[in-house]
C-alpha cells in the first residue's frame, strides 16, 4: 500500500488555500475572520496571479467585510483591497470601484469613511496602466456625490471631494472629458458653509490645475 503526502500537494495549490480562507471570512468569530483575511493578504503577496473565478470570490468576500461588525476586520479588508488592486484583472477592478462608490453614495452613514478609505486605497494602489478603467468607473460616481443637494449628504460630498482629489492627482489626464464638470462643481463648494468641504474643494482645485489644458486653466 502506498500512502501519498497530500499536505505537500495542498501547499502547492495556492488557489485551494485561498478558497478555504475565503470561506473563513464569513466565520462567526471575528478573530477567525480577521486572521483569514490577513492570511489572504500573505498569499496574495506570494502569488502574482490568480485564476479569474478565484479573483471574483476573493473580491466579493473582501467587499462584504467592509460592512463587518468589527472595526479590525474592516481595517484588514481595506489593507487587502490594496493588495488586490495591484494584481486583479480589469473586470474585478471595475467591480471593486463600482461596489465601493455605490456604497459611499448609499444610505449607510456610519461607514462612509470606511468606503472612502477603500476608494483612496484603490486609487493609490492600482497599476498606472489601469488608470483609464479606474477613472472611467469612478469619475461619474464621484461627480454624482458632489452634485447631491440633499442637506444630509454633506458627508458624502466631503468624502467624494477627498477621493476626487486623489483620483485627479494620479489619473487626471485620463479624465479630460470630465474636467469642465468637475471645475464647476468644485468651484461651487468653495463657498460651502462647512469648512471641511471648502478645504477639500481647495485641495481638489490644486490637483486639477496641474492637469488642465491652458484654456481650462485660464477659465479656472
Amino acid at each position: 500500500i502506498r500512502f501519498e503526502d497530500t499536505t505537500a500537494k495542498k501547499d502547492m495549490d495556492p488557489g485551494a488555500n485561498v478558497l478555504k480562507l475565503v470561506e473563513k471570512t464569513s466565520h462567526f468569530d471575528k478573530d477567525e475572520r480577521y486572521m483569514a483575511t490577513s492570511d489572504i493578504i500573505g498569499l496574495l503577496k506570494k502569488e502574482s496571479k490568480m485564476e479569474s473565478f478565484i479573483e471574483q470570490r476573493v473580491c466579493a468576500a473582501i467587499l462584504r467585510q467592509l460592512n463587518d461588525s468589527s472595526a479590525d476586520v474592516q481595517a484588514v479588508a481595506i489593507k487587502c483591497i490594496g493588495e488586490l488592486t495591484n494584481r486583479v484583472q480589469e473586470a474585478q477592478l471595475r467591480e471593486i470601484c463600482s461596489a465601493l462608490s455605490s456604497a459611499l453614495l448609499g444610505e449607510n452613514e456610519q461607514l462612509k469613511d470606511i468606503y472612502s478609505i477603500g476608494l483612496k486605497t484603490t486609487v493609490s494602489g492600482v497599476p498606472a496602466h489601469m488608470g483609464h478603467a479606474v477613472a472611467h468607473e469612478l469619475a461619474p460616481q464621484l461627480i454624482r456625490g458632489i452634485q447631491s443637494d440633499n442637506s444630509e449628504s454633506e458627508t458624502v460630498r466631503e468624502e467624494c471631494l477627498d477621493v476626487m482629489k486623489d483620483l485627479v492627482e494620479r489619473f487626471g489626464l485620463e479624465m479630460e472629458g470630465h474636467h469642465e464638470t468637475i471645475i464647476g462643481l468644485v468651484m461651487e463648494q468653495l463657498s460651502n458653509r462647512k469648512a471641511a468641504i471648502s478645504k477639500r474643494a481647495t485641495s481638489c482645485i490644486g490637483a486639477l490645475s496641474v492637469v488642465l489644458s491652458d484654456t481650462m486653466l485660464h477659465r479656472l
